[in-house]
């Protein structure tokens, strides 16, 4: 049996999305950031980290420019997200697959400080978590093209990306 057919979501709603997606990405690379554990090599987490606290602040810039106060500004905004995919049945497919990694991440668990896990748990979590900025990928490249810190914020995480899969290789 065919999925249904999901319903059409308004301009107002795609930007609220959009927004709810930032935020879900700067929470997974904080917790990262936070605690690194066997994710990636020891040698970068100190630098990860203080390359973090220099990327978190972009993300409430990039928020706030999804929620633009003048009428004008949000219409040239909607047509920009409508160019680039980040609109009606487009972005409800790509935060679909994203939201289905990233479910699958979380259903996994994440590092927490203090809790030992062994090695198959940090190949797996690797894979989930490489898998989940993989998916966020391709909403950051758009978002990056209209709102400049956005393409900070998605080298960060492709640094990040990068140092995940020297662990793996690593091991």
């Amino acid at each position: 049996m065919p999925e249904p057919i999901p319903d059409p979501i308004s301009d107002d709603e795609s930007r609220r999305l959009l927004r709810e997606f930032l935020r879900q990405v700067e929470k997974l690379l904080g917790d990262l950031a936070a605690n690194p554990g066997r994710a990636l090599p020891g040698r970068h987490h100190e630098s990860m980290s203080a390359a973090w606290e220099s990327v978190k602040p972009e993300f409430n810039i990039a928020i706030d420019a999804l929620q633009p106060p003048d009428p004008n500004t949000i219409v040239t905004l909607v047509t920009q997200l409508k160019q680039r995919g980040l609109t009606g049945p487009q972005l409800v497919f790509k935060l679909a697959v994203f939201r289905h990694a990233r479910e699958k991440l979380m259903d996994h668990g994440t590092p927490k400080a203090g809790q030992e896990k062994g090695r198959g748990w940090w190949a797996r979590f690797r894979g989930f978590f490489t898998s989940t900025l993989k998916a966020a990928d391709v909403i950051l490249g758009s978002l990056a093209e209209m709102i400049p810190v956005v393409g900070a914020i998605k080298e960060f995480k492709e640094s990040v990306e990068s140092a995940v899969e020297l662990g793996e290789a690593d091991k």
